[in-house]
């Protein structure tokens, strides 16, 4: 049985195992006898903890050669490839400066979990080439993974590194530098590689525009999109797209249309990428009917673009025509491959919201695990609680919120509070209310005084003061 570790070379089993005739002098080949022994004896828990507390022991002293010893008897005892034990694996190769193991086995092994990615682009971080660091972290995005804290970590320690190298003055590094502080929340961080790099091209433009349309800054993207013109860079399909998905966020629609007709100058009017990105503007902005109309004009309606325009009916109380492109979107997708995905059902049942259709939303609600296989996430029960409550069913409403299997925020509670108000259900607003007052402490106050700004449910009199 061959493992392949890297281009420049084989290690087999065997090679592995010979590792053992010289351990370190420091290392008692008695206790590595006794771990390999124990994977196979029946008290297998405790001896998998035993491994796994031992690899933490190798990577905190840094011992890659017990560690490989052991890397062997796992090999043979069909634990190579375990998700716990190998991302420790490669942890100790990566701190150990052995990435070309560490990259070897991170290939073969499930990728399930954001420290494994962490860990290995920390290693190129360290040691080289940085640009690998870059590509493992939009990899990493990719595979649908969210960037954490230590991520964020990372990206600083290969910041540090690059401008002491002499990649600080490249673009693709730059670039994903900026995207990966950016995708962690660093928008500063970002602005600092921006301005940190001598020569600039569309792409690192785009980058940044992007860091602050991604990160609730929409203006400051339009802003940057100007300046991107100013200096002389012609804007491509992505920075159309993303400036005018700004202009939607920023409630702009007046700068949105002037994008729009610059998109016509250009020859970018007819890229259904930037006829997507229009249509949800013009939904957002109320302009239903010029939605409609790019909407039929796209050459391929894939799923973002059926979102779009259902979202849009949706929120401009537009029910019934928002499930009616559902149904037509089934219809479509039957021969398409194209599948509803969570956005959409957010959109249908917030239109049956807005519809007062009780019995649909609960069909549409449970057809999401039965027939799409997906998970209803809080937005969806949001949606529920909200239709639940409009429609009188309160009790109902707050048995959904029991069973929900997250826990609910301030959302849910508000949406279960307003049903409350408007159906006069003192008691239930009451549990509601302290249920927001435990979430938002910061609030209460806030809170409070929403309650008590309409007369006061059950009694019709007028709140004191």
């Amino acid at each position: 049985m061959f493992i392949h570790f890297s281009e420049n070379g084989l290690a087999s089993t065997n090679h592995l195992l010979c590792l053992r005739r010289s351990p370190p002098v420091w290392w008692p080949s008695s206790l590595l006898t006794e771990a390999s022994g124990k994977v196979a004896s029946p008290c297998f828990s405790q001896s998998y903890l035993h491994i796994s507390s031992l690899l933490q022991s190798f990577v905190n002293r840094k011992a890659i050669e017990p560690g490989k010893q052991l890397h062997a008897h796992l090999i043979v005892s069909g634990l190579g490839c375990d998700a716990v034990l190998a991302t420790k694996l490669v942890n100790l190769y990566s701190v150990s400066h052995s990435l070309a193991y560490a990259q070897a086995l991170f290939d073969i092994i499930p990728k399930g979990n954001i420290f494994l990615w962490n860990v290995l682009i920390r290693g190129y971080a360290w040691d080289g080439p940085h640009e690998r660091a870059v590509e493992l972290f939009q990899q990493m995005l990719d595979s649908g993974l969210e960037p954490d804290n230590f991520t964020f970590q990372v990206g600083r320690c290969i910041h540090d590194r690059v401008m002491r190298s002499r990649w600080q003055t490249d673009v693709f590094v730059g670039a994903g530098l900026i995207d990966m502080f950016a995708k962690c929340g660093y928008v500063s961080e970002a602005q600092e590689v921006f301005d940190r790099m001598p020569a600039r091209d569309a792409v690192l433009w785009n980058s940044m525009i992007a860091a602050y349309a991604h990160n609730a800054y929409p203006l400051r993207a339009l802003a940057l999109c100007r300046g991107m013109v100013f200096n002389s860079f012609k804007p491509t399909e992505a920075t159309l797209v993303t400036a005018i998905s700004a202009s939607a966020d920023a409630s702009a629609l007046p700068k949105g249309r002037e994008i729009h007709g610059f998109s016509w100058r250009v020859g970018f009017h007819t890229h259904d990428k930037v006829k997507t990105a229009l249509i949800d503007m013009y939904a957002k902005g109320g302009w239903v009917r010029a939605a409609k109309t790019l909407f039929d004009q796209l050459t391929e309606k894939r799923v973002v673009s059926w979102n779009a325009m259902i979202s849009g009916y949706s929120m401009h109380g537009y029910a019934y025509e928002a499930l009616e492109l559902f149904e037509r979107m089934k219809e479509e997708g039957r021969s398409k491959w194209l599948v509803p995905d969570h956005i959409t059902f957010v959109g249908v049942l917030s239109a049956c919201r807005h519809g007062g259709l009780l019995e649909l939303g609960w069909d549409l609600f449970n057809s999401m695990a039965k027939d799409y296989s997906i998970t209803p996430t809080i937005q969806h029960y949001t949606c529920m609680i909200d239709l639940l409550g409009h429609s009188g069913s309160l009790e109902k409403a707050y048995d959904l919120i029991g069973k929900m299997p997250i826990r609910p925020d301030s959302g849910v509670w508000g949406s279960l509070l307003n049903a409350c108000k408007i159906h006069r259900n003192v008691a239930l607003g009451e549990v509601a209310l302290q249920k927001l007052i435990e979430l938002e402490p910061d609030d209460a106050g806030t809170t409070s005084s929403c309650l008590t700004s309409t007369p006061l449910p059950g009694t019709g009199k007028e709140p004191p003061g």
